[in-house]
């Protein structure tokens, strides 16, 4: 997968309702990348996360068309960079995971 294109799926997969920081990184975590998380289905998702995140994030892959959504930020010159993604800074991660509650 291309780094513009897992850029895209972080971008869909931080922007669904209710997916704080704690929650989001535990779930990339567990599935390896935003990709995976919206490829999975319900019951794969009810596997590592509550059901009315699995809902939500549901409902968000029938709302949003990523690469559409991708392209607007590349458009307007918007970067970004998500936890998961090559670039995000390692200090962030260490910072990150040392308020990270191990499950």
């Amino acid at each position: 997968m291309s780094g513009n294109e897992e850029k895209a799926y972080a971008y869909w997969f931080y922007n669904v309702p209710g997916m704080g920081g704690k929650k989001g990184r535990q779930l990339y975590e567990k599935m390896q990348s935003g990709k995976e998380i919206y490829e999975a289905s319900e019951k794969k998702l009810l596997a590592y996360t509550d059901a009315k995140t699995a809902e939500r994030i549901v409902r968000s892959r029938e709302t949003w068309d990523i690469l559409a959504e991708y392209e607007s930020l590349k458009q307007q010159k918007i970067q970004i960079t998500a936890y998961g993604l090559e670039e995000y800074p390692e200090k962030l991660n260490r910072e990150t995971a040392s308020s990270t509650v191990p499950q």
